[in-house]
């Protein structure tokens, strides 16, 4: 379809701009560096945590493959400490503090071992 079968919008009326008004409170970001690190660690926990979540699906749909038991109670023990353990991972990827990285100071053997 052209634009030459269009009707001529002869029948609109535009707003005066001299009466448009711009808060500047509204439309401008905020410059609080605080405010935005806030927003960069929130979008980051959100990642990690869709990323974790998608790995952890796969890992157990590939467990589940195997023919591993995974409706006994000690697997979905196991299971979890596993998926701390890359959320951890991941967090540190991030520069981010975890849980579960306090637990890997106990577990593994220090670099002069």
């Amino acid at each position: 379809m052209s634009n030459d079968k269009l009707p001529p919008k002869d029948n609109i009326i535009l707003f005066p701009s001299s009466k448009i008004v711009e808060k500047p409170g509204i439309t401008t970001p905020p410059s609080n560096n605080e405010y935005v690190k806030r927003i960069q660690q929130k979008q980051t926990k959100e990642f990690v945590e869709t990323a974790v979540d998608d790995i952890s699906m796969n890992l157990l749909r590939q467990l589940y493959d195997l023919a591993i038991k995974t409706e006994k109670q000690s697997f979905t023990k196991d299971l979890a400490l596993v998926v701390d353990m890359i959320r951890g991972l991941v967090y540190r990827d991030f520069d981010m503090k975890h849980p579960a990285q306090s637990c890997l100071l106990y577990t593994s053997p220090s670099p002069r071992d």
